[in-house]
């Protein structure tokens, strides 16, 4: 029987400042307690030869080249056997 009592008008303008306060209220709570944005990584460190100087050489590869895999005999159709077989499966 509250809002029986008083007129609309003043009702209208209760619940207003209190959902406007609500609202603000959850607004303010939202913003004060986001988490904040993480800083851009730093850039990579590239060393960078003096000019003029000479390039370095290549270490020598220590580990023997990997034995060549024999393919299976394709349908001449440009896909991996890999790939025939999983089309066939």
């Amino acid at each position: 029987m509250f809002a029986g009592r008083m007129k609309l008008r003043t009702f209208v303008v209760l619940a207003g400042l209190g959902g406007g306060g609500l609202m603000a209220a959850i607004v303010g709570a939202y913003l004060l307690f986001a988490p904040k944005p993480l800083p851009p990584p730093p850039p990579d460190v590239i060393a960078e030869a003096p000019v003029g100087a000479a390039p370095a050489s290549a270490p020598a590869a220590s580990a023997p080249a990997a034995a060549p895999v024999a393919a299976a005999p394709s349908s001449g159709s440009g896909m991996r056997a890999e790939d025939s077989v999983a089309l066939q499966y």
